[in-house]
């Protein structure tokens, strides 16, 4: 996204395009779920709310671990077992 804002904003970008930069973005999960390799479930992208999340966790299931967008890499990263620990 911060490519595709840089290119919006008549910035001259040094890199690749945008297009590129999101098809790259999840292609070792996808690659090997196209290969029929098991896959840990989770949800693909970003989830802007917390309604978006509780809807993926109904088809995940629990436990889930969610991992905030800015969060220092996951070290705030907790095991939630059910809906009250979300």
């Amino acid at each position: 996204e911060f490519a595709l804002l840089i290119v919006n904003s008549g910035i001259p970008w040094l890199g690749p395009c945008p297009d590129l930069i999101q098809k790259m973005g999840l292609k070792n999960e996808a690659c090997a779920a196209d290969a029929g390799v098991p896959v840990v479930p989770g949800s693909i992208g970003v989830l802007a709310s917390a309604v978006n999340v509780l809807e993926a966790v109904k088809h995940i299931g629990y436990p889930v671990i969610p991992k905030a967008t800015a969060d220092g890499w996951g070290i705030d990263m907790v095991v939630c077992d059910d809906k009250a620990m979300l």
